[in-house]
């Protein structure tokens, strides 16, 4: 990610707009942001990670909540907005992001606009904050909030969080930065192949047991080895051989017992009884029934004549059917002749006032279908002059694009053709001042090394002064310590005194003539104590006691450090003068500061040639750089004349449709029809068009409905009139047939043929059915007809104690045979089981084993360290590596950070960092270094942390680094060699950013951002 512009408004400190162009920052590669203490340096920062994460790049929580500047009113709020441009991979992104504010709505209640954010990328935006936030974290940036801060944006205050942190807090940070969860899920993965072997083994024993207690062992080693869950085999299989072997005795021996009993010739006997009794019973009630049966003789004749009767009145029913069906039809027909002949008088009286307005709709029909007809021909022209409006629009902004590319081209070719000049006078100027440059080189190096010889003595000088001033100071304390604690002490010795004279005085009041004194021991008492005046409680003497305490403590405290500083001073006195001895220097800091000077003075104007002066890399920058320009304006040729021929092709087009345009517009003017109404105009004619066809047609159908039930209505009066004649004749024919068949009248012809007939003959048929199945069973039952029944109560007795036994030895041998066969499945189970279990066991096993080499708990020393840390670690050491390369430069090889491998137990988590001294030999917590030496190797840490995620993450691409404050704690010459580190991250091509007010870094970056404070609000501006 490369910074291309910031802008932002309402933000931080910036009141009214700002807008930083990083474009020539990035050339130089190396930029610094100064400014007064407050004047808003941070806030630059601040802005590129609000615009891209919506939060600021501090902690402070009252800060997070009034991103908005201070300085403007409420109702320009809503003109807040951060927007971040930047270059990654080579696509452009810009990120407006604006913050959320509080304002009192139309209806005076206070109201909360939420934040927004738009990103614009490849002619597309994307407006959806969740969609947005995830978009920049994962798909373009590819580090979230956290993960940015501590590897690109190194915020103020936070250069040690990472170094210190503990291994714990470490390995969160570095999970998210390698992704690592794919190792923990590893651990997951055996850990639940662990359980689900162990649950299975678990179900397995459990299922066996739960078969072998289905069965029915009386047993008192069987139930033993059931509770205790004892997965003996042998016993297990010994019990249920044994069982089952005296299962198949005692089955074997109720079989023979039934076999004995004879129970199917008594069954026989039975049976044979039965049928007897049934075949005497069914005889008896047969001739019962017979009697019965004959009495109804007279009735059923009676019904047989009339069905004759009822046959001869069917002869004529023909004839009958006939006349009322005449009848009907005749009613129907003068029904349907009067409902026409209302309708017909209806429809008459309807039409009336239609058909006056017949031709006046046949004359504007013709009108209309004359005018579609001539709009017709005009509807092709005007689908042709809208498509011609759309290309004219379209190239009018095709020709405004070209226009303006082509002028845009011509400014850069002319432009191209003065740096040509340009570029051929710098390459033959840079030869000749390239062998100046190295003359100074060589005298700035003799110079750089005896600078190097003083710069320790004043670093150890100024220490000295440090700690004289810190001397001074502490023993000011001191002394308004001693008088602070002898007030203290005044105070609760007055309050003290007081307190036991209250005492006393409460004492004196116990006292009684003649009595002991309790304190004294005296029996008269001539001068008791008298009440003081303002004694203090207890709680009161305490608290000022405890006070004092405090400030003895303070003081002698104080006191301690005060001591300290001497023997430091001392120290540093006798180093300083073993230094001055070896180098031959001065003793005074005046004569080694001008001496300094001296050689700075000259250094800077060696360097002030040497800036004015080029360098090889220079020269061979100049002459690719002549080389390009001359490439860029044969493309730039090429481009120009591409643009002018699609230019001059647009505007030719665009010609063509306006003249087309032109003569179809005096095509409708001549027809006096307007272009813009066309539409509208031709849908109403047709609407118009389409009604009037209807309604004539409505007309035209409705007059050949009236003609034609005018014709329909004669035919059924006609119709009707031969029906009555029809009816008159059948009529007669049927009052001589009613004679001729012995009928009196029709209601007695009538009667008859309305019997029910079927329910007649039925009833005669079932009495011819019942006649005849009697007198069969008489016959076939004349065997048993000098039979007296027989007594079965003594059979049945009998035949039911025999099958009572028989179903008792059934009952037996069921019951036994069930538990026989129950050993079938838990018998084959628990020798399935052998091997099964077996299998599982090792399963298990190896799995478990794994599964605790992943966590660190496996064997005798356990060292907690996981599988994912122990990748961590691996990761880890690559960033060491890398790290070291950079702090073994910057502390002259005198410190060099390892991985702690000798903690063990929670702690041994593989990422606790010691710090290796050179010059002592041991390792020790990186903890103790002091804060210079701590921004050296969190520095260090950070870009090497930089340069692995670049390295082994393809999707994270760092070209960007931004440093806030630390390098006021860095002596000179580490200063010096913290700036070769950062000028080789610019030499790599990367961006590097830093806020510092150490004046060295505003002498030696020229390229800066300037913050300057004002009355409302502050104010930015890029320097080169």
């Amino acid at each position: 990610m490369r910074p291309i512009r910031l802008k932002m408004m309402g933000i931080g400190p910036y009141a009214s707009e700002i807008n930083l162009d990083f474009s020539k920052l990035n050339e130089e590669g190396l930029f610094l942001i100064t400014g007064a203490t407050g004047a808003g340096k941070t806030s630059i920062f601040d802005g590129i990670t609000y615009a891209l994460f919506g939060r600021a790049n501090f902690d402070d929580n009252e800060k997070k909540n009034g991103i908005i500047c201070d300085y403007i009113d409420d109702n320009e709020k809503s003109k807040a907005y951060a927007e971040y441009t930047f270059d990654l991979d080579g696509i452009e992104y810009r990120v407006k992001r604006t913050p959320p504010y509080e304002y009192i709505n139309r209806n005076g209640k206070p109201s909360k606009k939420s934040e927004c954010v738009e990103i614009e990328f490849k002619d597309e935006i994307k407006t959806n904050k969740k969609e947005v936030d995830k978009f920049i974290e994962e798909d373009i940036i590819k580090l979230d909030y956290k993960q940015f801060k501590k590897i690109i944006m190194l915020a103020q205050g936070s250069f040690s969080e990472f170094i210190q942190a503990n291994s714990n807090q470490k390995s969160e940070i570095l999970k998210q930065i390698f992704n690592t969860d794919i190792y923990e899920k590893v651990s997951y993965k055996l850990k639940d192949r662990v359980d689900m072997i162990r649950k299975n083994i678990y179900k397995n024993k459990g299922d066996i047991f739960a078969g072998l207690r289905t069965l029915e062992i009386e047993d008192e080693e069987w139930k033993n080895l059931l509770e205790g869950e004892i997965l003996d085999y042998e016993k297990l299989n010994l019990i249920i051989r044994s069982s089952k072997l005296s299962l198949e005795t005692a089955i074997r021996e109720k079989q023979n017992k039934k076999s004995k009993l004879d129970i199917v010739t008594l069954t026989k006997e039975i049976e044979k009884s039965k049928a007897i009794n049934e075949g005497i019973k069914k005889l008896h009630s047969a001739e019962n029934d017979l009697l019965t049966l004959q009495k109804q003789d007279k009735d059923i004749e009676s019904k047989k004549n009339q069905i004759k009767i009822n046959q001869e009145a069917m002869k004529i029913n023909g004839e009958y059917e006939t006349l009322l069906a005449s009848q009907k039809n005749l009613d129907e027909k003068q029904k349907e002749f009067f409902r026409n002949k209302n309708s017909l008088i209806d429809a008459q009286n309807i039409s009336k006032e239609k058909f006056v307005n017949y031709d006046k709709f046949k004359r504007e029909l013709e009108e209309t279908s004359e005018l579609i007809s001539k709009m017709s021909v005009l509807e092709e022209d005007l689908k042709v002059f809208i498509f011609h409006e759309k290309e004219m629009v379209n190239l009018n902004k095709e020709i405004k694009k070209l226009t303006r590319r082509l002028r845009d081209t011509k400014r850069s070719i002319k432009h191209l053709n003065s740096q040509k000049c340009y570029f051929e006078h710098i390459e033959s100027t840079l030869k000749k001042e390239l062998e100046e440059s190295k003359k100074i080189n060589d005298h700035r190096g003799l110079l750089e090394k005896k600078q190097l010889i003083l710069t320790p003595v004043l670093a150890n000088l100024d220490n000295i002064i440090s700690i004289e001033t810190k001397i001074e100071l502490q023993q000011k304390d001191i002394d308004k310590l001693i008088e602070l604690t002898q007030k203290k002490l005044d105070i609760y010795s007055d309050l003290s005194h007081r307190w036991f004279e209250n005492e006393a005085y409460n004492l004196s009041k116990e006292l009684e003539p003649g009595k002991p004194c309790m304190v004294c021991g005296s029996t008269t008492h001539p001068s008791l104590p008298k009440k003081p005046s303002n004694s203090p409680t207890k709680e009161e003497l305490n608290k000022n006691k405890d006070k004092y305490e405090i400030c003895k403590e303070k003081l002698n405290l104080c006191e301690g450090n005060l001591f300290s500083l001497k023997n430091q001073l001392e120290c540093e006195n006798n180093k300083f003068l073993e230094s001055i001895a070896l180098n031959n220097l001065p003793e005074d800091r005046v004569s080694l500061l001008n001496l300094k000077g001296e050689y700075q003075d000259k250094i800077s104007d060696l360097n002030t040639k040497l800036e004015t002066l080029p360098t090889q890399a220079d020269l061979d920058e100049a002459a690719q750089n002549k080389n390009e320009n001359n490439d860029k304006i044969i493309q730039a040729v090429a481009k120009e004349s591409e643009i002018s021929t699609n230019l001059e092709v647009s505007q030719s087009q665009l010609k063509g449709f306006i003249e087309a345009n032109f003569n179809i517009k005096n095509k409708f003017e001549k027809r006096k029809l307007n272009i813009k109404d066309f539409d509208e105009t031709l849908s109403s004619t047709i609407n118009r068009h389409n009604k009037l066809e209807d309604l004539i047609k409505e007309i035209e159908d409705l007059k050949e409905q009236i003609k034609t039930q005018e014709i329909q209505l004669d035919s059924s009066k006609k119709n009707i009139e031969d029906l009555e004649e029809d009816l008159k004749t059948k009529q007669k024919k049927w009052n001589e047939s009613l004679k001729d068949h012995n009928f009196i009248d029709i209601d007695e012809y009538c009667s008859i043929i309305n019997l029910p007939v079927d329910s007649i003959t039925n009833e005669i048929q079932v009495y011819k059915d019942k006649t005849i199945a009697f007198k069969t069973i008489i016959s076939e039952s004349e065997k048993f007809k000098n039979l007296d029944l027989i007594d079965l109560e003594e059979l049945n007795e009998k035949s039911k104690l025999i099958t009572q036994e028989i179903n008792e030895l059934d009952k037996f041998i069921n019951r036994e045979q069930t538990k026989l066969n129950s050993f079938i499945n838990p018998e084959k189970k628990l020798e399935d089981s052998r091997k099964i279990l077996g299998d599982k066991g090792k399963q298990y096993k190896t799995f478990n084993k794994l599964y605790e080499i992943s966590v660190g708990k496996y064997g005798e020393k356990r060292n907690n360290i996981t599988f994912q840390n122990y990748v961590l670690a691996v990761y880890f050491q690559d960033v060491l590596d890398r790290a070291n390369d950079r702090l073994s430069i910057m502390t002259n090889n005198q410190y060099h950070m390892r991985l702690d491998t000798g903690k063990k137990g929670n702690a041994g988590s593989g990422l606790e960092v010691n710090i290796f001294d050179s010059h002592t030999g041991k390792e020790r917590s990186i903890k103790t270094l002091s804060g210079g030496e701590t921004f050296k190797a969190s520095m260090a840490l950070a870009l090497g942390l930089s340069d692995v995620v670049q390295s082994q993450n393809g999707g994270v691409k760092l070209d960007s680094v931004f440093i806030d404050e630390g390098f006021g704690t860095l002596d000179e010459e580490s200063l010096s060699v913290a700036m070769d580190i950062l000028m080789e991250l610019k030499s790599s091509g990367r961006t590097v950013g830093i806020i510092s007010h150490v004046s060295e870094l505003k002498q030696t970056i020229t390229s800066q951002i300037k913050v300057e404070k004002t009355v409302r609000g502050s104010k930015a501006e890029v320097i080169y």
